[in-house]
């Protein structure tokens, strides 16, 4: 009895701290894949954003970045590759 309860003691020590570093490793992955970007006035000479057009809201996701552009007569969603800073597409909202 004594012997079969220190196995499972053991086989559950082991089974908690391999998914204890899986966790880790995978929180370190995410974290690390993660763009941050700051929304400020040399940003959108980066991109090529044209004068007229204002920055109303933009995310990332997947090694693309997706502008909400307006202006006093349309809005306009850009996705730009963030690699290179080429323009992907171009939506036109209004």
């Amino acid at each position: 009895m004594l012997k079969s309860l220190k196995k499972i003691v053991i086989i559950l020590g082991i089974l908690i701290i391999s998914l204890t570093v899986i966790i880790i490793v995978t929180l370190f992955n995410r974290l690390g894949n993660v763009a941050v970007v700051k929304k400020e006035a040399d940003f959108e000479n980066g991109f090529l954003i044209e004068k007229q057009y204002k920055i109303q809201d933009f995310s990332v996701n997947n090694g693309k970045i997706y502008f909400l552009l307006f202006s006093q007569d349309k809005k306009i969603i850009r996705v730009y590759k963030i690699n290179n800073g080429n323009l992907l597409k171009e939506y036109y909202l209004k």
